[in-house]
């Protein structure tokens, strides 16, 4: 594979009812990107004050904003709800209508967004996170990410083409996050097939079950992004298929959430 992984994720080729694009962008445009643990992180505006730093996740069902935050900028909530993070556990939810989010060159108005506690997330990226861009956003674009240069680029769907030479592989949505079957094989053991969301909110690799039969394995503690800590088992596989890509020697947790991150 070349030096360059360009993840075309094109949930935007279904129509979303209610978010709109409330800028009138010019597409294509490249928005730059830090990379920092395995995280992509943007400045976004939220309703067009100071911009603050999101985390790009693709296996988040809605866009969200930090409680904090929420508090601070005097957005009504309303509501509540529990939902299920990272980490085992309910989280508490409540929520936030028409919520606009900026990013240099285009926004997006968001009908109805998760409004959640990020209050543990410096200790464990180094910034303080005012949010996130999930469902509507990667429903309202084409996202390409060159994670060499670090650009994001946003598409239009109705004209983008993919590159010559580009492989596609097919994926379902299900409670509003993609889902792509992977094979993995761990030492002693016939391959096996499961379906893995897509998930760039994660900096894991292939979070599969299936490698904790490995003898190559060991228990830690898990959970580092919303919900609480549980233990889990590491555990390290002869080889994972992704389509037609094969990677050596995967590594991934088991008993979470089962996914594919950004280190694929």
């Amino acid at each position: 594979m070349c030096c360059v992984l360009r993840v075309l994720i094109g949930l935007c080729l279904l129509v979303l009812a209610g978010a709109t694009d409330t800028s009138g962008a010019q597409l294509p445009l490249s928005i730059p990107f830090d990379f920092e643990s395995n995280q992509i992180l943007l400045k976004v505006s939220i309703n067009g004050t100071r911009p603050g730093w999101f985390i790009l996740d693709s296996g988040a069902s809605g866009c969200i904003v930090d409680t904090t935050v929420a508090r601070r900028l005097h957005i009504k909530t309303e509501g509540q709800a529990q939902g299920t993070g990272a980490g085992h556990g309910p989280v508490a939810i409540t929520f936030a209508n028409s919520v606009t989010y900026s990013l240099p060159g285009t926004s997006l108005t968001v009908p109805r967004s998760y409004v959640i506690d990020f209050s543990n997330q410096p200790a464990l990226l180094g910034h303080e996170i005012a949010g996130v861009l999930g469902y509507e956003f990667f429903m309202r674009y084409v996202v390409a990410l060159d994670f060499e240069a670090r650009v994001m680029t946003l598409y239009d769907p109705a004209t983008y083409t993919a590159p010559t030479g580009a492989t596609t592989i097919p994926f379902t949505i299900t409670r509003k996050t993609p889902y792509v079957i992977v094979r993995t094989k761990v030492e002693g053991a016939d391959p096996v097939e499961t379906i893995v969301q897509i998930d760039s909110g994660s900096g894991d690799s292939f979070d599969v079950d299936n490698l904790a039969r490995s003898p190559h394995r060991l228990e830690t503690l898990g959970g580092v992004g919303s919900g609480q800590e549980f233990r889990m088992v590491m555990g390290r596989g002869e080889w994972a298929e992704l389509g037609p890509f094969r990677f050596p020697a995967p590594t991934g947790a088991t008993g979470g959430v089962q996914l594919i991150g950004l280190q694929v």
